[in-house]
């Protein structure tokens, strides 16, 4: 969801609006992002990668280096959310199978 109202700009929703002016696509998009750190960190530091960049609030699609600054943005919010999963042991309970699963390990 958060990918489509970022980066579709052009092509337009049912009503004729871009994806950002579609009120039911961004109240959804609300709806569905993490609002709990186990959430967050399942999304951040967690996903697979691929389109990882829609979830940085921050990304400029006119920036040439927007990818490489959208990582390094990502990367800080992950070592962040590590922080203070460090410090909540529900949630460090909640995600270390996930953390050190050897069948995944979006790590490498």
């Amino acid at each position: 969801m958060k990918g489509k109202i970022h980066h579709d700009t052009l092509r337009s929703s049912r009503e004729g609006q871009t994806a950002k002016e579609d009120r039911e696509l961004v109240k959804l998009c609300e709806l569905l992002a993490p609002s709990d750190l186990e959430g967050r960190v399942r999304a951040i530091a967690l996903a697979e990668g691929h389109r990882i960049f829609a979830l940085d609030e921050e990304f400029d699609l006119d920036d040439p280096k927007k990818y490489d600054a959208s990582e390094k943005r990502l990367a800080e919010e992950a070592f962040r959310l590590g922080q203070d999963v460090a410090t909540d042991p529900a949630v460090f309970d909640a995600v270390v199978n996930d953390l050190f699963e050897q069948a995944y390990a979006p790590y490498l």
